[in-house]
């Protein structure tokens, strides 16, 4: 798919947490793209940031999850243009964390606002009324990280075989989700050699955590890459 750049003006700025938005913006014509991928708006001259697109494609509205970091000079820039109102100039689509092939059970990852990207895949899946089972492993410092919680557990009802796995390093009383870091869960999950042997799917957040989870994946016989991610692109490694 050609990437198209186009204009784009700010349709709503949502707060979600004091740090994390949810970003609509209006684009001239529907936008035309394959769940999974991302977009880029332009920035501070000629720098591109990318951002999964939360969304279906189909209309000329587009939702990304954009977290605030002040410390951040090019994020600092990205809001101060948002809150502008001048037209933005924004290009789509781009990545291969596309899903592909037939009705087969799926393992998803994300950890913070990955679950933007977890979005329009759970959303693609439902709208092809997927059978298989899907797994979903959500993972944030606390339970305000998980800041579309009530979206993630509404697919549990529409979609035939859907597991949340809410994960949380720090829980407050009462909380009933897993506690630890993701790959403390996963372990636990596949304990057993080749148990990760037929994973398949995608995995959503930092490098760091990307390898890390395909590091411990890979041990219990997950072949490289069985979970597809963005940083396989942008933060390559090799598997030799």
């Amino acid at each position: 798919m050609n990437q198209v750049v186009c204009s784009a003006s700010l349709h709503q700025l949502q707060a979600l947490t004091d740090n994390v938005y949810r970003v609509i913006l209006q684009l001239e014509s529907a936008a035309n793209f394959q769940p999974g991928q991302y977009m880029e708006i332009q920035v501070a001259g000629n720098h591109w940031q990318a951002f999964s697109l939360a969304c279906l494609p189909g209309s000329n509205q587009v939702e990304l999850h954009i977290q605030h970091l002040p410390e951040r000079e090019n994020s600092v820039a990205l809001f101060k243009q948002l809150n502008s109102g001048e037209p933005l100039q924004v290009r789509l689509a781009s990545g291969e964390c596309t899903l592909q092939g037939k009705d087969r059970p799926l393992t998803l990852v994300a950890a913070g606002t990955g679950f933007a990207q977890i979005k329009a895949l759970v959303e693609s899946l439902i709208e092809k009324n997927w059978q298989s089972a899907v797994n979903f492993y959500w993972a944030a410092k606390n339970p305000a990280g998980l800041y579309d919680l009530e979206t993630a557990l509404a697919w549990q009802n529409k979609l035939a075989d859907f597991t949340l796995i809410a994960i949380v390093e720090e829980a407050p009383e009462g909380w009933q989700g897993e506690v630890g870091r993701v790959t403390d869960v996963l372990a636990n999950d596949y304990d057993e050699a080749n148990s990760a042997a037929t994973l398949e799917g995608f995995i959503c957040g930092s490098p760091n955590m990307v390898y890390a989870v395909e590091d411990l994946l890979m041990e219990q016989g997950m072949p490289a890459r069985g979970l597809l991610s963005d940083a396989h692109a942008y933060a390559p490694r090799s598997y030799e």
